[in-house]
């Protein structure tokens, strides 16, 4: 029984990666042609945003249940009579633990980068579309660059001290303040301004067409280290796997031959 589940456990993370090449095919075929025009829209969009998370927890759930089934077929081929002592009733339980889990973890690593108390880490810029050439590239800079720019212009040309952006917001921010701060910064800048109330972050997804897991990270990234560690931990897998049929083939082997010398006794 706990074989089974875990062999539906890969299918339904195959299923999960289907989807998203069925979604990735059909926007493609439809959307192919404009797609320089999109393309902030797109990256930034929520289809984008889904389409990074199927493909990571697909791709991790059945990673996960791989080594599990090889963990577990390694442990029957060296105890071949522990499968039946475990009753039907402790083998779903110990089945559904194990989905359970496997599931967490693949929710957390496709869920993580999309936490908004870490955009931080995982939010490179942000797209505004009323006003790009304000913003221009949206990274940090480029917003700190325009509250220094727009903040001096207008004590310069202000008299009005209630109108010139001199307040403790803006006063306190930097080039390497979060991105909190920093749009606070703006939207107390540009009051009743669709300037920064029409924005949207370039996702940790964002950062390929095809909206994959952002393998291809620079060091100079925040996400570096997070992205590091997963590729390490799929690595580990990967090796486990690996290790798990060698020592099944070994045994398998050893059988063998063991059984060949009492044949040859007999």
């Amino acid at each position: 029984f706990i074989y089974r589940i875990l062999v539906t456990t890969i299918a339904i993370g195959d299923i999960m990666v289907s989807i998203y090449l069925v979604i990735l095919a059909s926007v493609d075929t439809f959307r192919s042609d404009e797609y320089c025009k999109v393309k902030e829209k797109w990256l930034t969009g929520s289809t984008c945003v889904l389409m990074g998370v199927l493909s990571t927890f697909g791709n991790h759930l059945s990673l996960f249940a791989m080594v599990t089934l090889s963990l577990f077929r390694l442990k029957t081929v060296i105890h071949y009579m522990w499968p039946r002592t475990v009753n039907k009733a402790r083998a779903i339980r110990i089945a559904l633990v194990l989905v359970l889990i496997m599931t967490i973890c693949a929710a957390a690593i496709a869920l993580i980068p999309l936490s908004d108390s870490l955009k931080d880490y995982f939010v490179d810029r942000y797209y505004f579309p009323n006003r790009r050439n304000v913003f221009n590239d949206g990274t940090k800079d480029s917003l700190y660059d325009t509250l220094i720019l727009y903040n001096d212009t207008m004590q310069k040309y202000n008299t009005n001290n209630s109108i010139a952006f001199n307040n403790t917001q803006i006063r306190e921010v930097t080039a390497g303040s979060s991105w909190s701060s920093l749009l606070t910064a703006l939207e107390s800048m540009f009051v009743n301004s669709t300037f920064t109330a029409d924005r949207k972050p370039y996702s940790f997804y964002s950062s390929h067409g095809v909206c994959l897991f952002n393998y291809l990270n620079s060091k100079e990234n925040n996400s570096f280290p997070y992205v590091i560690s997963i590729i390490t931990m799929n690595l580990i897998c990967f090796l486990l796997i690996i290790l798990c049929y060698m020592l099944i083939w070994k045994v398998g082997t050893k059988s063998k031959s063991t059984e060949k010398q009492l044949q040859k006794k007999l």
